[in-house]
C-alpha cells in the first residue's frame, strides 16, 4: 500500500450502499446535484470501501464512500 496526500478541494460526497455495479446509480445522482447547483464536476473521483466482501458476504449491505471533487 502506498501513502500520499489528497489535494485541497470542495466536493460533494456520497454513500453508496449496495452492490458495485450499482455504484453509477449514486455518481449520477452527486452529478446531477452537482449540476443542480450550476457547479462543474472535477476530473477525477475517490471511492473509499468501507465494507470488506470478504467479511460481509452481501452485496446489499456493502458500502462505499464517494468522494467527487467540484472544478
Amino acid at each position: 500500500m502506498a501513502g500520499g496526500t489528497l489535494p485541497e478541494a470542495d466536493a460533494f460526497e456520497a454513500l453508496h450502499t449496495g452492490p458495485y455495479d450499482t455504484l453509477e446509480n449514486t455518481y449520477n445522482a452527486v452529478l446531477g446535484r452537482m449540476q443542480a447547483e450550476g457547479l462543474t464536476p472535477g476530473d477525477i473521483m475517490w471511492e473509499y470501501y468501507l465494507s470488506d466482501p470478504e467479511t460481509e458476504p452481501d452485496p446489499a449491505k456493502w458500502q462505499t464512500r464517494v468522494i467527487w471533487p467540484v472544478a
